[in-house]
C-alpha cells in the first residue's frame, strides 16, 4: 500500500485485508510506503491480527517509517492508559 491511512480510510483498508483473509493461508500487508498512518490504522492493525489468528492465518505486516513512529505512540498511550487504570 502507499498514500495515508486515515481514519477516513481505515475502514476501506480493513474490509479489502479482510476479504483477503479468507482465501489464503498466509498474509503480509506491506506498509513501507505509507506516507501518514493515523491512531485508526494502529487499531486496524489490532482488529486485522485478531481476525487472522481466529482464522488461523499466518499474519506479517511489513512497517515504513511513518507506521512504526505512529505505533510507538499508541503503544505508549496504551501503556499509560492500562498503569492508570490498575
Amino acid at each position: 500500500m502507499s498514500g495515508d491511512i486515515d481514519a477516513a480510510h481505515t475502514c476501506e483498508v480493513r474490509d479489502y485485508v479482510l476479504s483477503k483473509v479468507l482465501v489464503c493461508h498466509r498474509l503480509v500487508l506491506d506498509l513501507t510506503r505509507v506516507r501518514f498512518f493515523s491512531c485508526e490504522g494502529y487499531r486496524m492493525l489490532g482488529t486485522l491480527k485478531q481476525r487472522c489468528t481466529l482464522a488461523d492465518v499466518e499474519f506479517k505486516v511489513l512497517y515504513g517509517p511513518h507506521v512504526t513512529t505512529t505505533i510507538g505512540v499508541c503503544e505508549q498511550a496504551d501503556q499509560h492508559a492500562r498503569t492508570a487504570v490498575n
